[in-house]
């Protein structure tokens, strides 16, 4: 049954750019127009913090996995990230990186990776942000000790992705399903993966990033664990005629196939298919004419609902048929194992401005 939700009144003093709840879908953070970032408690629907790092609209927030710690990443025009650290119930900035374009997308990898964030900028470029593990030490540690996410190097990998901007990226998942049956792909490479041939896990998936930008393409992007390099593995055939807004690379629990999903100003969504590791990709299902503009996109937690939200402030639920294809979901839906109990996980939420006049790069969120 459908679960009434009440308003919160966030107190900003601008419009909400994005909203992201944590691992546990216990506390909320929203970024602003005005600068700032605000976290809630959801439970007692109590204010926690305010953080001011920004000097310019933030446009976008994302926690980091809990095995290290409560750890939030902000984001926004001003071209920079930031990354704050909690604790005993006080936030504190522990790193920032400026940027040349303002910085319109963020997330952080799956944990098996270690602590890193991808960024998306209006000039094009994606960086990569990760906290050096050129030491010993667990997660735990990371999370239980906060000097040392201080004391630790920190470095950026940055490679050019779209013409315009890049507006959306989502990361792909640490393991395939073969490899979760029986051993690493045989280009995982030899050290495992994560930044400089380290990770948390041995035998990972070589780390992969899907990207959408300004000049209506959707890309995805392979690190080289020889070359410790970025670079793009493969290039979609266009199938929408404006910008991308977001891209979303559904969860792998167990499935031989990879799916991404991607959606446009042009109010169109489409679901991009691949087999198995190493198949070609194939548009297995596009969805057309829903008179409005497609800005956001969450996967529930097993991958087996979408939810897209629109400009018409609606939220539509898409679940995948028994030919493969993909049919919009009315009303309540059975949910899958770990999905919550509407079917669909916690959806994020970005701003993006209802007007259709066409801005700059700088001037989108």
């Amino acid at each position: 049954m459908a679960q009434s939700v009440s308003p919160l009144d966030t107190a900003h003093q601008g419009p909400i750019h994005a909203a992201e709840l944590d691992h546990f879908g216990r506390r909320l953070a929203t970024a602003s127009a005005d600068n700032s970032v605000r976290v809630w408690d959801l439970e007692t629907r109590c204010f926690l913090a305010e953080l001011q790092g920004h000097k310019g609209s933030v446009w976008a927030v994302a926690w980091s996995h809990p095995c290290f710690g409560p750890i939030l990443a902000s984001a926004g025009e001003d071209g920079c990230v930031v990354f704050w650290r909690e604790a005993e119930s006080e936030w504190r900035e522990v790193h920032r990186v400026e940027l040349q374009g303002a910085v319109l997308s963020a997330a952080f990898s799956p944990w098996e990776y270690g602590l890193q964030l991808a960024a998306a900028c209006s000039d094009g470029q994606v960086t990569v942000v990760s906290l050096r593990r050129d030491q010993a030490g667990s997660a735990d540690e990371l999370g239980e000790d906060f000097q040392l996410i201080e004391s630790r190097g920190w470095c950026d990998e940055r490679f050019h992705a779209h013409g315009g901007g890049v507006f959306a990226l989502s990361w792909g998942p640490a393991a395939s399903s073969s490899q979760a049956i029986g051993g690493a792909p045989a280009d995982a490479g030899a050290g495992g993966t994560g930044w400089g041939g380290v990770g948390l896990v041995a035998g990972l998936w070589p780390r992969h990033l899907v990207t959408g930008g300004a000049d209506h393409q959707v890309r995805i992007f392979r690190h080289d664990e020889m070359t410790d390099e970025w670079a793009e593995q493969h290039h979609f055939i266009s199938e929408h005629g404006d910008w991308i807004r977001d891209v979303a690379w559904r969860p792998n629990v167990g499935m031989p196939s990879n799916t991404i999903a991607s959606c446009s100003e042009d109010g169109t969504i489409v679901f991009w298919t691949q087999t198995m590791a190493g198949q070609p990709w194939i548009r297995k299902a596009k969805v057309e004419n829903l008179n409005a503009a497609v800005w956001q996109l969450s996967w529930s937690a097993t991958g087996s609902i979408l939810a897209a939200s629109t400009s018409a402030n609606e939220v539509l639920l898409y679940k995948e048929t028994i030919d493969g294809g993909w049919e919009r979901v009315d009303g309540p839906v059975e949910p899958g194992v770990g999905d919550s109990p509407t079917g669909v996980g916690a959806v994020s939420t970005r701003g993006y401005p209802s007007s259709p006049t066409r801005r700059t790069s700088r001037e989108i969120g």
